[in-house]
């Protein structure tokens, strides 16, 4: 069957209709820490690129009004800003209403952290912090959960 022009795709298309990673030195990965605001549905994945000479990882930003339509934000959650790779984690919004991420961070040693975003378009945020989560199996601290989740009941995470 002959296509016409008409029913080519173009690569842009192809990169951002049901999204598609465009590939390169680099590898999605899973999907983490997405949400829903104002409207509009932002979605952050894993990427595995390299970084100072070794693989590292961050988190990705896209953003869709309908989740079939897709923009590539600036991703702020990366080495170079958290100085340390991001991996698998959630998001939550916090008792002030932000929204917050919580993940594993291949840092040394390892840790849990929390970001917390300055607004509410996700391209502001503050320093991650480490987390070290209490009283783990034998009320031994872990210093590193993989794929932390945090949520909220009431005024309890």
């Amino acid at each position: 069957m002959k296509h016409t022009d008409e029913e080519i795709v173009s690569d842009d298309l192809t990169l951002n209709y049901h999204l598609m990673h465009p590939g390169g030195d680099s590898a999605p990965g899973d999907p983490n820490v997405a949400y829903y605001f104002d409207g509009v549905y932002h979605l952050h994945y894993i990427l595995r690129h390299p970084w100072q000479n070794k693989t590292s990882y961050s988190f990705v930003h896209v953003t869709s009004p309908d989740m079939l339509h897709w923009r590539w934000q600036p991703t702020k959650l990366q080495p170079s800003f958290t100085g340390h790779g991001t991996f698998s984690g959630t998001g939550f919004i916090t008792k002030e209403g932000r929204p917050a991420a919580i993940y594993a961070g291949l840092s040394d040693p390892p840790h849990s952290y929390i970001a917390v975003a300055r607004d509410r378009q996700l391209s502001d945020w503050e320093k991650p912090y480490p987390i070290l989560p209490r009283g783990g199996p034998g009320g031994v601290d872990l210093p590193l959960l993989a794929d932390p989740d945090c949520f909220r009941i009431g005024d309890t995470y």
